[in-house]
């Protein structure tokens, strides 16, 4: 057994640990990244289509400074980074040490497929007796005992079910590369990390063991929604065709039934599952889409729970523009029918018992703890709450009860992509600063280095060609290639390696061409999107730039291994000359670097942004924390008592203490800024205080987190009543005992004033949680009290569901509403009256309350316009900041260097402010920790002697990376914050933007080269 070292364990390959790996890898810590699947990716590899464009962005979460240091690859597929190292089908066994200095016993179980040797033929698939379900496609097809767990996954190998497999041996004696070893045994090893991140997601419900429910398990047409997901996957069972599982027929009619092992009390499941109800919104619309609009699609919710940012606007979209019937009921039964439908039988809002027939019934199901996860936690020494899920301490959502172990995303209930990314963050961070405190160094990012001038020079190729250890010997005519590339005349020479990855072997290879004139070299070889970045290291070593070096993939031509090498020598012949063309016209491209500023500028001091500084000087970097107000702390100053029980007022005096006390952190109160200009690492910002004295403050990094403000509403009689007041007026009230037991007897709250209206349609996410835990202070000052909440759909979304079962329990008494009927408020004899329309008793009703509660919501701040236009920065429909990806980025803006933390973003909670605040100081952290930034090679630059100055491209940029130089009268490129997309080169009516290395000659002798080898073997 081996020991080895890292710096971080992180247990989890789906987006969240990926996220923390990234996160710390581009920190410069070492991780070890292991996941229990023998594929990296969690559910995400699952679904083709995400909220709220149906797109994937997962390579959005790549590194977009510096960015040459994690290969740039669809992460879909693949992950590679220099700092990460990944253990798929690998489980933590046992933990020994201490906080700090664990050592963690790894079992990595045998695929019992040799993945350096498996070329991907499927001739093993061909010959497996063995189908069972297939769990990537939900059970809706079957597949063989030795199967790709992934279909994306590169490298993209087999493995063998050994639980199904008969041990037949058919799959070794076909299998051409002799790849498999039935008799292979797991192995172990032991690392030492300083710290643990749990990021290992949510398993889901399964309700075919009831089958008593809506007969899933027993009727085909009556399916999950991750069924749902394969179903409408391009690449799923149907090839994203609607057609009934029963017979095939097109589907044109289908139901979702919401909160299906949720909410649910029967299953002590007393909690909500966060995701579902926009997960149901988005299939609704994707089966509207795949269907032209001919397809009938029904949602039967309890409480339409579309809390996040943008989250309501989508409903409204789906239901008003794409036609998605949404129905406030309980489904009591889906009966089956002869010819295969269902009948769905339920209760509407009003108490009628409906009848309804579908071809297809969606069960919208909820999260369960991982199996294995109560037996980790408790090596690990890891408390979990009553659902068995992770339990974060206090306000943190990723801290635990040990100080080396944190958590992230579903592992502490299921999250969305957005929040999983933001807890990842956080987890990386906190991780970070704990490392940081027990001395842990980092890894520095290596210089480019440059030693040879070859621009002048004629192109002279070394073509290195790699057999994988005898793998690809039959597969290929090497002899014919040599021949073939050997004829060209740039081609110095043509030699052949057997393993090509090994460091022996490319010792020898430095040997044999360093006498020579090479200034290029064109590698064919295997699996080069793991292997890239160290064949290009030969290249470095032999003093030439990393764009001189190309690598072609070999290996996934699909060798038959018969010995008929025709068709794979042809494509091979076409992949390694159209390279060669490119490689014979690049040039060799520099690398800009600009010095970075490692100062912060932190804008706001409330409760995030007093968490970011404090995270980011707690890594040792200087901050500025600007706040207009007199003293720190936002809205927090406001808040008196939670739900779930941690202090607010403590939080606020400790956090403002500790930030006092740190000397890193200079606080600039009742200043403002007036004006900002620069790009990521030099950042200089103009701060005006009260007096309107002016001084610049220069920096790296600028983090936003100017809070929002609280919603005054103008209906409801507010402000003609002492007896009228808002949530965070009556929490006031109330924490300070300015309130007569008698004026406690009757209290109506109501909720959604001046939200999911039309001029405000959001939902500001805190405001049923704030009228909860009033109400039970309201209870506890006067225990007879009959509090009523009007409501249209109540927001207790995770484990604020137990709060709203305790209340219903506690006898406060919860009315829906709506929109279309609010309720009527006057005022008799200066008290408030109620009129609404309780739709069980079907009439009105009037209640004289003592207590009116308004539930009123965020806006943001007045002033919040004039600060986006001084820094730059875009802002939403709603006025909110403007994130530069809703799912991906949702802490970053488009201006790189530029984040957004807290109730600046979105509303939403403490514990969700501080952990977003933790999220973006992470990605500050990134680009503070370097003393310089260094640019890709692949950037725009400008043809000057052409361009005309039309300015097109500056409005085409994305990254803000283009500008004028009035001076000099020309168009200049920000080297560190363009990102290569080429949006400028599409856009400009001169050809005079260009993307660096993809200049014109080069592409289109690549292109002339690949038609006529193509043309060739016609």
């Amino acid at each position: 057994m081996e020991m080895t070292s890292a710096s971080v364990l992180v247990v989890g390959a789906g987006i969240g640990g990926i996220r923390s790996a990234l996160d710390l890898a581009e920190l410069g810590y070492g991780v070890l990244l292991i996941d229990s699947s023998p594929a990296i990716g969690g559910i995400l590899a699952q679904l083709d289509y995400q909220f709220p464009n149906n797109h994937c962005g997962m390579c959005k979460m790549l590194p977009l400074v510096g960015r040459e240091r994690a290969s740039e690859f669809c992460m879909r597929k693949a992950l590679f980074h220099d700092n990460i190292e990944i253990m798929p089908f690998t489980e933590a066994k046992e933990l020994s040490g201490e906080p700090g200095a664990f050592q963690v016993t790894l079992l990595q179980k045998a695929r019992q497929v040799d993945v350096n040797r498996c070329m991907g033929c499927g001739k093993c698939v061909e010959v497996c007796p063995v189908a069972v379900p297939d769990e990537f496609n939900q059970g809706l097809t079957d597949r063989k005992a030795v199967y790709r767990p992934v279909p994306q996954n590169l490298p993209n190998t087999y493995i063998i079910d050994r639980e199904h497999c008969n041990k037949c041996g058919k799959c070794m004696i076909h299998c051409p590369t002799q790849a498999i070893d039935l008799f292979l045994i797991d192995t172990q090893r032991t690392v030492q990390v300083g710290a643990i991140i749990l990021a290992g997601g949510t398993g889901f419900f399964d309700p075919a063991p009831l089958r008593d429910l809506y007969g899933c398990g027993a009727h085909p047409n009556v399916m999950t929604s991750l069924q749902f997901e394969r179903l409408v996957s391009g690449v799923g069972p149907t090839q994203g065709r609607l057609l009934r599982p029963w017979d095939g027929k097109p589907i044109r009619r289908i139901a979702w039934i919401q909160c299906v092992g949720s909410r649910n009390l029967h299953l002590n499941r007393d909690y909500c599952s966060s995701i579902c109800c926009m997960f149901a919104l988005k299939e609704a619309v994707l089966a509207k889409q795949a269907g032209a609009g001919q397809v009938d699609t029904a949602v039967f919710y309890m409480d339409m729970r579309t809390y996040g940012k943008d989250f309501y606007r989508y409903q409204r979209w789906a239901q008003e523009e794409e036609g998605v019937r949404l129905i406030r009921s309980r489904v009591h039964t889906a009966v089956p029918s002869d010819d295969g439908t269902l009948s769905i039988r339920y209760v509407d809002d009003e108490g009628t018992m409906r009848e309804e027939a579908f071809d297809l019934v969606v069960l919208s199901t909820g999260q369960a703890p991982q199996p294995g996860l109560k037996e980790l936690m408790e090596k690990l020494g890891v408390s979990l709450n009553e659902a068995g899920f992770a339990a974060p301490q206090g306000f943190s959502q990723v801290r635990t009860d040990n100080p080396a172990v944190f958590v992230c995303g579903s592992v502490t209930g299921l999250k969305d992509i957005s929040e999983t990314l933001v807890q990842a963050g956080a987890a990386a961070a906190e991780t970070a600063t704990y490392l940081a405190s027990k001395g842990v160094s980092t890894s520095k990012e290596r210089i480019p280095e440059e030693k040879r001038d070859v621009t002048r020079a004629a192109p002279r190729v070394s073509v290195l060609l790699c057999k994988c250890m005898g793998s690809m010997e039959d597969g290929i005519d090497w002899r014919y290639l040599r021949g073939r590339l050997g004829g060209d005349r740039s081609v110095e020479a043509v030699l052949e390696v057997d393993q090509l990855c090994s460091e022996e072997v490319l010792d020898e290879l430095l040997r044999k061409l360093e006498p020579t004139q090479t200034n290029r070299l064109l590698m064919g070889a295997c699996l080069p999107y793991v292997y890239k970045r160290r064949l290009r290291h030969l290249g470095t070593r032999l003093g030439l730039n990393p764009l001189l070096v190309e690598v072609v993939d070999l290996r996934s031509l699909g060798f038959s291994g018969n010995g008929s090498s025709g068709e794979a020598t042809k494509k091979a012949e076409i992949l390694l000359g159209t390279a060669l063309e490119g490689l014979k016209r690049r040039d060799p491209l520099s690398v800009a670097s600009v010095p970075v500023n490692q100062r912060a500028l932190v804008v706001g001091g409330g409760i995030a942004g007093m968490t970011a500084a404090l995270t980011i000087s707690q890594m040792g970097f200087p901050v500025t924390l600007v706040e207009k107000d007199r003293s720190l702390g936002g809205r927090l100053r406001h808040i008196y008592h939670t739900l779930d029980g941690p202090d607010p007022h403590r939080l606020l005096a400790d956090t403002v203490k500790q930030v006092e006390d740190t000397p890193g952190i200079e606080v600039l109160t009742e200043t403002e800024v007036v004006e900002s200009f620069g790009r990521v690492g030099a950042f200089r910002t103009v701060l005006q205080d009260k007096g309107g004295r002016k001084h610049a403050v220069e920096h790296g990094v600028t983090i936003v987190a100017t809070g929002a403000a609280a919603a005054s509403p103008v209906e409801y009689c507010y402000g003609q009543s002492d007896r009228i007041f808002t949530q965070e007026e009556f929490e006031e009230v109330l924490a300070q005992f300015k309130l007569p037991k008698d004026r406690l007897k009757t209290v109506v709250m109501i909720q959604c004033v001046g939200s999911r209206d039309e001029k405000r349609p959001y939902c500001s996410r805190v405001c049923c949680s704030a009228a909860l835990k009033n109400a039970f202070k309201a209870l506890e000052w006067n225990k007879d009290a009959r509090i009523y909440v009007l409501y249209r759909d109540l927001m207790t979304y995770g484990f604020l569901e137990g709060y709203y079962t305790s209340a219903r329990a506690a006898g406060i008494r919860f009315i829906p509403y709506r929109p279309e009927r609010k309720p009527e408020v006057s005022i008799q004899e200066g008290v408030p009256v109620v009129r609404f329309q309780d739709p069980i008793l079907q009439r009105e009703v009037q209640i004289k309350a003592e207590a009116l509660v308004l539930s009123t919501g965020m806006v943001p701040p007045e002033d919040s316009e004039g600060l986006a236009q001084n820094l730059g920065l875009d802002r939403n429909q709603d006025g909110f900041f403007l994130e530069a990806d809703a799912k991906w980025r949702p802490v970053d803006f488009l201006k790189e260097g530029v984040f957004v933390c807290g109730t600046a973003h979105s509303p939403r909670s403490i514990a969700e402010s501080m952990a977003q605040a933790k999220s973006a100081a992470q990605r500050a952290l990134a680009i503070l920790q370097r003393k310089e930034i260094f640019s890709a090679r692949m950037v725009a630059d400008v043809k000057r002697s052409i361009c005309t100055l039309c300015e097109t491209c500056l409005s085409a940029c994305p990254y803000e990376a283009r500008s004028v130089d009035t001076e000099e009268g020309m168009i200049v490129v920000d080297q560190a914050a363009c990102q290569g997309c080429g949006a400028c080169a599409a856009a400009c009516p001169s050809g005079a933007a260009f993307v660096r290395g993809l200049e014109d000659k080069t592409t289109m002798a690549v292109v002339e080269a690949t038609l006529e080898d193509a043309f060739a073997h016609i």
